[in-house]
């Protein structure tokens, strides 16, 4: 986990820098008007999201990582989370954080970009 490495550690920077190039991409993809945000495209991203995560439930135990913070929660928030919320059930919300996140994109996307 980097959570033991202060900024501006690499993999820090790494992580940063990988997010920014996420967000400067996909917004220039977005805006080159190159997808449409039909119910189809939401349908699609919630499933290659849950792919992912079965993917990368599947993969951090051997990898001993928790890409996703699906094998358990972030250090700042597990001790919280281990004390009043059980692992299965956390594994459950975050996946149902990461369809909501994707449906708030999607709905804000239709509006920015009026489909």
């Amino acid at each position: 986990s980097s959570d033991q490495f202060n900024f501006p550690h690499i993999t820090r920077l790494d992580y940063y820098l990988g997010h920014l190039c996420i967000s400067i991409f996909s917004t220039y993809y977005l805006l080159e008007g190159a997808v449409s945000f039909t119910r189809e495209t939401l349908l699609s991203t919630s499933i290659i999201t849950m792919v992912y995560l079965l993917i990368v439930s599947y993969l951090n135990p051997k990898l001993d990582s928790n890409f996703g913070f699906i094998t358990h929660p972030p250090d700042q928030i597990e001790v919280f989370v281990n004390r009043y919320v059980p692992i299965p059930t956390y594994k459950v919300l975050c996946c149902l954080a990461y369809l909501l996140i994707n449906a708030n994109s999607w709905i804000v996307a239709r509006s920015v970009f009026a489909v």
